[in-house]
């Protein structure tokens, strides 16, 4: 399989900076490699440029509302751009959350309500921990399980071997080339930017039929989750 060396050496050849058979010097393979892993971060800021979700789970804590999750956050992963969905688990149904913003969350007064299963989840994007927000309070142990996009990892060094599927290691060399440009002073030809874009849309017409979209009803529920409460008395006007 190829490394990501591989993939560098063939952007400057694409370039015209290296010539068949040449390799790059290890200024050059530095150079892009780290406009490789600034290009890759900015992709994960696409959601059609991710192949899969992965779901996340975590045991509530009762009397808890509040999560954070990223790397040594109470939800130990990869901090997700963002959560396409989410549900509560209590190992005999699944209970689907509504995904609210940042207003909807805000408009909710009392938030120490407490439920057995909470209705609302709203994710605070912020960095290095997001924060995750539930309400009602949960107040059982139940499971939450979380959807979420799940990144394309930065490479460790050009020795790397790029294991992504198919049609990725071409969109990198394209894609690369273009990005490189600016640094050797030459502009990409028509054929290398008309590539570059084409191998990306194909990429993201292909996770747009792969990835499914869920969207959970909204569902309020009273405390201890056994019937409907007026939401109105639980929301600023």
């Amino acid at each position: 399989m190829a490394t990501v060396l591989d993939r560098i050496n063939r952007s400057l050849r694409l370039l015209g900076v290296k010539a068949a058979g040449e390799s790059a010097t290890q200024e050059e393979a530095n150079d892009a490699f780290e406009a490789l892993n600034g290009m890759v971060a900015s992709w994960n800021n696409e959601s059609l440029m991710i192949y899969n979700l992965e779901t996340v789970t975590h045991t509530l804590v009762s009397g808890t509302g509040d999560y954070t999750i990223g790397a040594s956050g109470t939800i130990n992963v990869t901090r997700p751009q963002r959560i396409e969905s989410a549900y509560i688990d209590d190992n005999n149904s699944s209970w689907p959350l509504a995904m609210v913003n940042n207003e909807q969350y805000g408009r909710i007064w009392q938030k120490t309500t407490e439920s057995s299963y909470p209705s609302y989840l709203y994710y605070e994007s912020s960095f290095p921990l997001g924060t995750i927000k539930l309400w009602p309070v949960p107040s059982s142990a139940n499971t939450l399980n979380l959807n979420v996009y799940n990144q394309i990892d930065a490479f460790a060094s050009t020795a790397t071997t790029i294991s992504l599927p198919p049609g990725y290691e071409r969109m990198i060399d394209y894609n690369l080339a273009v990005e490189i440009a600016p640094e050797y002073g030459v502009e990409p030809s028509p054929t290398i930017q008309n590539i570059a874009i084409d191998s990306k849309s194909r990429i993201k017409i292909l996770n747009s039929k792969n990835i499914p979209v869920l969207r959970s009803p909204m569902r309020f529920l009273g405390s201890g989750g056994g019937g409907d409460v007026n939401i109105r008395s639980y929301f600023n006007a």
